[in-house]
């Protein structure tokens, strides 16, 4: 059974650094190492692969083109509609704002 050391894991760009190790052990169902001496690591690489296996091969599916046009389309008008809301909040606040100006201000008739 062949054994895996971290410099291994590194070349492979399995991790780039200890904490990585650790967080992929600890959250990501990573494989414990088998400890050879007093600060010698290494893992089967069965297990390694096995890892590697069951991860998934990469970010979502890409949307076909009229699927991809028809999202776009969706995100424009999202955040369109957000903008227009944010633009009449502003201008909602403003007004109050002016409002609350208007009745602080002393009157001018009794002055």
């Amino acid at each position: 059974m062949k054994r895996i050391r971290f410099a291994e894991l590194k070349a492979r760009s399995i991790v780039n650094s200890w904490n990585i190790l650790r967080r992929r052990i600890e959250h990501d169902g990573f494989p414990r190492p088998r400890k050879l001496g007093d600060r010698i690591h290494a893992w089967p690489e069965a297990e390694v692969q096995q890892w590697l296996d069951s991860r998934p091969l990469g970010g979502p599916v890409p949307l076909s083109g009229a699927a991809s046009a028809k999202r776009k389309a969706e995100l424009a008008a999202r955040l369109d509609a957000l903008s227009r809301a944010h633009r009449a909040g502003a201008a909602e606040i403003e007004h109050q704002r002016k409002q609350v100006f208007i009745e602080q201000r002393p009157d001018e008739a009794t002055a």
